[in-house]
């Protein structure tokens, strides 16, 4: 395994959600934000809705990259 896997496989949700929340900042579209985080990270990528979901909840005013659901859902 090369130092570019170990580094893809390394992106945590959290550093994820803060990706979104920037991209969110600059204005860029959750599709664009999706072909990204795909592009850069394959299959660790989150979800196209988990993207959507974000993307519309820090237009909103979500400021917080936590994991903001109660429960044990699984990370997002």
């Amino acid at each position: 395994m090369d130092n570019r896997e170990i580094l893809r496989r390394s992106v945590t949700l959290q550093e994820q959600r803060a990706f979104v929340k920037i991209q969110v900042i600059a204005g860029i579209s959750s599709t664009e934000i999706q072909r990204q985080l795909n592009n850069s990270l394959g299959n660790e990528a989150i979800r196209v809705r988990t993207v959507q979901d974000l993307s519309k909840q820090f237009r909103e005013g979500r400021t917080s990259t936590e994991d903001q659901r109660g429960g044990d859902h699984g990370n997002i």
